[in-house]
């Protein structure tokens, strides 16, 4: 596939007969909106899951940005704060790698 851009992907899909296209029941990708509205056009009928690993990212950013902001309001309490709320990030970083690693060693 030459790129990754939609017009390309559009037409290297549309290559297969309509039929085909139907037949294809899920599809996983990241949460890039354009990729969704993409399958909706040319896979009517799949399913779209989006994968654990961008579901989990997209989760530990909001988290962390939440804790530095909880953080940065108490500087009284900033280093127990932070030894407290790393715990859940550490966890969901751990998570991730072994999502990731998973992913690509199927």
């Amino acid at each position: 596939m030459e790129d990754r851009r939609l017009h390309v992907l559009k037409e290297y899909f549309l290559r297969y007969s309509k039929k085909a296209r139907d037949a294809v029941k899920t599809i996983v990708i990241d949460m890039y909106s354009p990729y969704i509205s993409l399958i909706q056009e040319v896979f009517p009928k799949a399913e779209i899951i989006l994968d654990k690993f961008h579901i989990l990212q997209l989760f530990s950013r909001a988290l962390n940005k939440t804790r530095i902001n909880v953080m940065n309001r108490d500087k009284k309490n900033y280093n127990k704060l932070k030894k407290i709320l790393e715990a859940p990030l550490s966890y969901i970083n751990t998570c991730n790698i072994a999502s990731k690693s998973k992913t690509l060693s199927s």
